[in-house]
């Protein structure tokens, strides 16, 4: 076979089409945006209720700041489960559930340590 000159196998450019990202969803959006609020919950409400920097603090500003913890652990255990429920991928639970376990850990731990004064 022959070709014309000029108009040889490398001489032909190929157009590529366009990459197509996935975007996110606004309900993907939402639900990132309602993890983070449960982070915010787990993590700086017990800092403002009950200051990192004591060594104590009273049983009852503890209990509460255990409380909101917990509070916003379920929060993003919650939200983990949504996305599970939607793209049924485990990946999807694990993000909810490792942090939430990480975070009720920590938060176990200041609680001791607050109401023992070590």
């Amino acid at each position: 076979m022959t070709t014309p000159m000029g108009r040889g196998r490398h001489d032909v450019e190929r157009e590529l089409p366009p990459i197509r990202w996935p975007h996110p969803g606004r309900v993907f959006i939402a639900l990132i945006g309602v993890w983070l609020l449960g982070l915010m919950l787990a993590v700086f409400v017990p800092a403002l209720i009950v200051p990192p920097g004591e060594p104590t603090a009273p049983t009852g500003q503890v209990l509460l700041a255990f409380a909101s913890t917990v509070a916003g652990a379920l929060v993003m255990t919650a939200v983990g489960l949504v996305f599970w429920r939607r793209h049924e991928d485990p990946v999807a639970t694990v993000f909810g559930v490792v942090p939430a376990i990480s975070v009720v850990a920590g938060g176990i731990v200041m609680m001791a340590t607050k109401l023992t004064g070590v």
